[in-house]
């Protein structure tokens, strides 16, 4: 019996020594990175396990942990949460830092800037990277999509063609429904300011490419600042500004390719189709259509198919090609920080004579004159020209009218090369031959 006691208390001490062995102590303290004070209440856990405890009044703490635990997780409210490797110490000393807030927590707003939870209007913010995965060549149309409750209409699908902007829905017939725009805290005249073309878009003379962010204030809260004129909502522009630092000069090439969207399979009747339609039209009248001498436009003979057909419709267009060309200059110091752009946007719409070039350049500069006292200047220009030949009327010029008008068997040129004007079914005007002198 003496025995069997005696060997069931030896397995018993050589368990009890083999599960100490396999465990052990591991102590710190836990400081503050912005003043050095302990910090009370952290919690420090051995990853992968639920093993833990938390630091004393004095930041110190005391953890038994397993001989094969790597990793200790210190996490604090308001703290970055750090994990740190044990790497066989005994002491583990950690220094927390506060958990900072991201810059896409403030937003622009007209009367400054606010964070995102202390505005209590209705607003939405698109950011830089928003906007840079949309090209585009003005600011209405990149917000397309990316605001909820805002509606965005294209007036044409020619260059440089004015945008319709809705925040609110159409909420008067006679006086306007367009938004305020502000840029940099100015108010900007925008909308259609054309007079030869037949439309423009004043929003072009800003490139997308020097804009910070974009605030959309949908509620009746931006009228107190803007009046009257917020009624319809208001959009804050806020352009790029310099920063602090080693200079930085970027340069950007981009092209693009376009082409007519024609998902319906569009397209006249070709000269079978159209000759045999106005056949049966001329022998349902009761006529001949090979009678020389009939009365009117009845005279529809087989050989009007023999010569050159043409196309009108086809024509008339053409793959559309953007270039776009910019440089900027982004550096400073802690009292004065300059940005500089230039761009350079050649389009060529998918009509021809639909043609648009844009030149801008933009210098905002910033100067820290006293701790309080800051002044800065922000200067944009800009030079567009626009070509159009009014595709979007019932005129003769427009190619897309001209082909519903003009009959295949028209020539569009002459034998000698030059463009037909002898063209009676559109007053004798040559939609192709105003485009190419447009």
């Amino acid at each position: 019996m003496k025995k069997i006691v005696f060997l069931f208390s030896t397995l018993l001490f050589m368990g009890t020594m083999t599960a100490y062995s396999q465990t052990r102590v591991i102590s710190g303290k836990i400081i503050s990175a912005e003043d050095n004070m302990p910090i009370p209440g952290v919690s420090i856990a051995v990853q992968g396990t639920t093993l833990g405890t938390v630091s004393d009044i004095d930041g110190n703490y005391t953890l038994q942990v397993p001989e094969d635990a790597r990793i200790l997780v210190f996490s604090f409210v308001g703290m970055a949460t750090q994990e740190v490797s044990i790497a066989g110490r005994t002491t583990v000393n950690v220094t927390m830092k506060l958990l900072t807030i991201g810059v896409d927590e403030v937003i622009v707003v007209a009367y400054g800037t606010i964070s995102r939870e202390a505005k209590t209007g209705s607003t939405t913010q698109v950011e830089t990277a928003q906007l840079a995965e949309t090209p585009v060549v003005s600011i209405d149309k990149a917000l397309s999509g990316k605001v909820p409750g805002l509606m965005v209409t294209t007036a044409g699908g020619q260059p440089g063609s004015n945008s319709t902007i809705r925040i609110r829905g159409t909420s008067s017939v006679n006086a306007g429904n367009e938004p305020l725009y502000v840029i940099d805290g100015i108010p900007v005249m925008i909308g259609d300011q054309s007079e030869a073309s037949t439309t423009s878009n004043a929003l072009f003379a800003l490139n997308p490419s020097d804009i910070e962010s974009i605030t959309v204030l949908k509620d009746a809260a931006a009228a107190s600042v803007y009046g009257s004129r917020a009624a319809n909502g208001v959009i804050l522009i806020t352009t790029k500004s310099g920063k602090a630092g080693e200079a930085k000069i970027s340069f950007r090439a981009s092209t693009g390719f376009s082409q007519l969207a024609n998902d319906n399979n569009y397209n006249p009747m070709n000269s079978q189709e159209l000759w045999q339609y106005l056949r049966d039209a001329v022998i349902n009248s009761g006529k001949d259509p090979d009678d020389p001498t009939g009365y009117g436009n009845t005279y529809f003979p087989k050989s009007l198919l023999a010569g050159p057909q043409t196309n009108w419709f086809k024509s008339g267009l053409r793959n559309g090609k953007t270039q776009k060309y910019e440089l900027t200059a982004n550096g400073g110091t802690d009292r004065i920080t300059n940005y500089l752009s230039a761009a350079y946007e050649d389009i060529e719409g998918m009509v021809i004579g639909n043609n648009f070039k844009k030149l801008n350049f933009r210098v905002n500069n910033d100067f820290q004159i006293t701790k309080d006292i800051k002044i800065g200047s922000k200067i944009g220009l800009s030079r567009m020209i626009n070509e159009d030949i009014g595709t979007g009327s019932l005129s003769y010029l427009n190619p897309f009218f001209g082909a519903m008008m003009i009959l295949p068997w028209t020539p569009m040129y002459n034998e000698d090369g030059s463009f037909n004007t002898n063209i009676p079914e559109n007053n004798n005007i040559n939609p192709l031959f105003s485009a190419n002198t447009n």
